[in-house]
């Protein structure tokens, strides 16, 4: 009772509790295999109030959708595409660090397709069009190769980044190497990088940084990758 008193006098940390607990929770059972009641433990916060805050689970879980795209699109709400800072390859690099910091919002998306929900996430079709705009602007100052589609480009670009999150374990095992190099190794993830935004560079005509090369270099003759 004095919890239930301490959480309905501190909505906000009632909310804040609820919407952690439920990112964890949809990360680990995907929507369907997700109830009120795995919510509720998991929060420390009664059904009723879950209910009370939030509506249904199915606005709960469209609450945590939502969140996904937030400050990306506060950024093109307030500055529009100009907003977005540097070139194609600062956006890569920003990108590629942020997939690592977001990988429990990518689980629910992985949980989304499987439950078959392909319906766009809320305001994904307005970050979408907004980062298609500035890369069409890239294309007009010169930046990039006009005949690139914007769209194919952002794909392509999305999913290398999150690719590498994923998967890198799984492939560095295949070789043969233990996850603990993998995890005591930190210029791998830099090799991969370098790698990436050097192909990206001669493919759409933007000329590399040239970011310190030596860590692939180093991974490409000294450990066969």
């Amino acid at each position: 009772m004095v919890e239930a008193r301490t959480r309905t006098r501190d909505p906000k940390g009632t909310r804040r509790a609820i919407f952690k607990a439920a990112v964890t929770i949809f990360a680990d059972k995907g929507f369907a295999g997700t109830s009120i009641r795995d919510l509720s433990r998991a929060s420390g916060v009664s059904t009723g109030l879950i209910l009370h805050h939030f509506g249904s689970k199915e606005q709960l879980y469209e609450a945590v959708k939502r969140s996904a795209y937030a400050r990306l699109l506060q950024t093109l709400a307030e500055e529009g595409p100009s907003g977005i800072k540097g070139d194609i390859l600062d956006q890569v690099r920003t990108g590629f660090y942020r997939a690592r910091g977001n990988q429990t919002m990518q689980r629910i998306g992985l949980w989304a397709r499987l439950e078959g929900d392909k319906a766009p996430w809320p305001g994904e079709e307005e970050l979408v069009s907004g980062i298609r705009r500035w890369i069409a602007d890239q294309q007009r100052t010169g930046a990039l190769r006009p005949d690139i589609k914007p769209l194919f480009l952002l794909i392509m670009i999305s999913e290398l980044n999150k690719a590498w999150w994923f998967y890198k374990e799984r492939y560095w095992r295949l070789l043969g190497r233990s996850s603990d190099d993998l995890q005591t190794d930190p210029e791998l993830d830099e090799a991969y990088l370098h790698q990436l935004l050097d192909i990206l560079a001669r493919g759409t005509g933007v000329h590399c940084c040239q970011p310190d090369a030596s860590a692939a270099v180093r991974h490409r003759k000294g450990k066969g990758t």
